[in-house]
């Protein structure tokens, strides 16, 4: 009885305490009784308990490694090479890499980090990878796998193998922790698709169509035949949902007992979500609060820089829907862990920049012309996750940059600091300075909206831009045609009833259904249809060339719906300029929105460069040195967001805002 009443007082005191399994907190003997823990205060405000009792808001830095990123031609990464020439030893590496973190305000070290950083003080964690280790295991079963057409597979929890194999991967990763007090929690695994196939139309039951896809006699699609044939609606969306509490159930009853076989104490950190969209039906995250001590997920949102907001909806990982919405993300995390009655701890965030040449087409994030930019949006998200009273912390991504990998594009501008071992300077000064004052910001509300970047400039009326008179040019505007043969459109279109896909159609301006006189100028009519051909449109475009300034204005005129209703997403200028090129041309990922003009464009076109002058008065290819020394923003879309429902025979006009200038500018001597 005493023992009960000292733990209900001791409740009262600190608040709801989350234990990663019969776990003792006290801060007043000062010395470690238990590991890492979670707990949500008398305000309402979850945190981690650290062993000494202390409440921690976590800041970690994912993958904070030696050896840097590897590459396909086995040529050492540029980062561990510079490493090797400059430090000694690892221990020498890691000192330095110790004084960096504690000077920018980082207190843990997320996943795959080095082991040279154990011991320092730094809480770390350890991830199992319950689904990897089948894939890269050649004798591993392979029922073990429901094999997916885009990208990993999904684990098989109705394999006869499947406990037998988490059992004997949680024994071979965890049996020989001991008593690491450092290690704050074990990631189940990372990223699992619970919704099936990108891009497939329904997320929430999409990974029952791929387990219907299984070859026949695969334990998975045997289950999922006779859970729907022991139902009277088998077949049904209904019994799809339930069929996927069963999937989520299983996968988390097994994996977190396995973990729990080989290890007691630590705490079970989930598996890592991509993002709000990335589990599926809502009973996976059910099913994840109510076998681990924390969820985590991996967010990688849109933000309004001149608004100062986080969206919900746009760049993250898993989310191929694409849209850019008003509705704001942390009123949703917040909605969700109240549901849930556990903390998130966000595994991955980042906001790359193309600043520098990075290409950046692959992976998560915003991208961002300058690293000034980058530092703000990095800024704003930190500040919303720090006021979130659901999140107990949060892991940046990720230490180094990426490393350019012989014939793909995988070079993102993820790091805090660059192969040649240079933080990058706005966002480490972010990061020192926001840290410093973080806890103290930590219960004060979310911060107001506010403008972290000036508007790029004031838009001007179409026929006032084609007029306008351009600074260093001479003589008298003339109008004429154009030949666009090196100039496409990429749009994105999608159906207004199901299934409501996006789709993406590039055209180029070569064969017009029709040509006829606008003004001064010509208008040509380009037909034009969504890949399935169920979604058919004309785009109607004119162009101005001004002969005295080189320049080109390309204008939307309209757009006419020829079939089915369809919603116009955007439309992407890309320029393709003539070979040879000094420099890479890199496209915009198409699957990543962007709120605002985002390409600063400088690259050679024959003798000279290309400009491009949009509607906001900003002038492409005009830019800054930049850290590298460099130049070169090379990625060559420009996006205009239309956003438009457009019904059977409606002709749609855009705004002043659909035009773009292209001006030929001659080579310095």
């Amino acid at each position: 009885m005493a023992k009960i009443l000292m733990a209900m007082v001791v409740s009262a005191v600190l608040g709801t305490l989350v234990p990663g399994h019969a776990q003792e907190v006290s801060a007043a003997h000062g010395r470690r009784l238990s590991y890492w823990s979670v707990r949500k205060d008398a305000d309402g405000y979850w945190t981690f308990v650290d062993p000494d009792g202390r409440d921690v808001f976590i800041r970690g830095v994912e993958q904070v490694v030696w050896r840097g990123h590897g590459t396909p031609d086995r040529h050492p990464p540029a980062y561990k090479q510079r490493n090797i020439d400059r430090f000694r030893t690892r221990k020498d590496w890691a000192d330095d890499v110790e004084r960096q973190l504690r000077k920018w305000g980082f207190n843990t070290l997320g996943s795959w980090s080095d082991d040279s950083l154990r011991g320092r003080g730094f809480g770390h964690f350890i991830h199992v990878g319950f689904s990897w280790a089948p894939m890269f295991d050649k004798d591993a079963d392979r029922d073990l796998m429901i094999v997916r057409k885009t990208g990993r597979f999904f684990p098989n929890v109705f394999s006869p193998q499947w406990q037998y194999h988490c059992r004997k991967l949680a024994k071979a990763r965890l049996n020989m922790l001991g008593a690491d007090f450092d290690l704050v929690g074990i990631y189940l695994d990372g990223e699992l698709p619970w919704w099936g196939e990108n891009g497939c139309q329904d997320r929430e039951v999409g990974l029952c169509d791929v387990i219907c896809a299984q070859p026949e006699g695969h334990t998975a699609r045997k289950a999922y035949e006779e859970f729907m044939a022991s139902r009277k609606d088998g077949g049904s969306r209904e019994a799809k949902l339930d069929f996927m509490k069963v999937v989520a159930d299983r996968y988390f009853r097994t994996t977190t007992a396995a973990v729990r076989s080989a290890d007691s104490g630590h705490m079970i950190m989930g598996c890592m979500f991509a993002g709000l969209r990335g589990y599926g039906p809502f009973t996976t995250m059910e099913a994840c609060a109510k076998y681990c001590d924390v969820v985590t997920i991996d967010l990688y949102p849109p933000v309004d820089l001149e608004r100062g907001i986080v969206l919900l909806a746009g760049t993250d990982l898993a989310d191929s829907k694409g849209d850019m919405t008003d509705k704001e993300m942390f009123r949703e995390i917040d909605r969700i862990g109240k549901i849930i009655g556990k903390p998130f701890h966000v595994t991955e965030w980042s906001f790359p920049s193309v600043e520098g040449g990075f290409p950046c087409v692959s992976g998560g994030g915003m991208r961002f012309r300058t690293q000034h930019e980058r530092a703000m949006a990095s800024r704003l998200f930190a500040e919303m996750m720090n006021a979130s009273p659901s999140i107990a912390g949060y892991n940046y991504f990720m230490w180094v940059d990426t490393q350019l990998r012989p014939g793909k594009t995988k070079h993102c501008n993820y790091g805090l600091i660059n192969e040649a071992g240079e933080p990058y300077a706005e966002l480490v000064k972010m990061f020192e300075e926001f840290h410093a004052t973080a806890d103290s910001m930590r219960k004060k509300g979310y911060p107001k909206p506010r403008r972290f970047v000036e508007p790029l400039g004031k838009v001007v009326p179409v026929a006032t831009f084609a007029q306008r008179e351009i600074p260093g040019a001479t003589g008298t505007a003339m109008l004429a045609d154009f030949d666009f043969s090196r100039v496409s459109a990429v749009v994105k279109i999608r159906a207004t009833e199901e299934p409501r896909k996006w789709e993406w159609r590039r055209f180029a301006f070569k064969a017009p259904v029709k040509e006829e006189n606008c003004g001064k100028s010509v208008c040509r009519t380009y037909a034009m249809e969504s890949p399935r051909g169920r979604l058919r449109f004309t785009v109607t475009l004119r162009n101005w060339f001004r002969t005295d300034a080189r320049e080109v204005l390309v204008e939307v005129v309209s757009v006419e719906n020829k079939g089915e209703p369809f919603e116009l997403g955007a439309i992407y200028w890309r320029f393709t300029p003539p070979e040879p090129l000094s420099l890479p041309i890199f496209p915009m990922p198409q699957s990543h929105y962007t709120w605002r003009p985002w390409v600063d464009l400088s690259i050679p076109w024959g003798k000279g460069n290309l400009h491009i002058l949009s509607p906001d008065n900003t002038i492409y290819g005009d830019t800054r040195e930049n850290i590298t020394g460099s130049k070169a923003i090379v990625p060559p879309d420009l996006g205009y967001v239309v956003s438009r429902t457009i019904a059977p025979g409606e002709t749609w006009t855009p705004s002043d805002a659909a035009y773009y200038i292209i001006r030929l500018e001659d080579a310095a001597e």
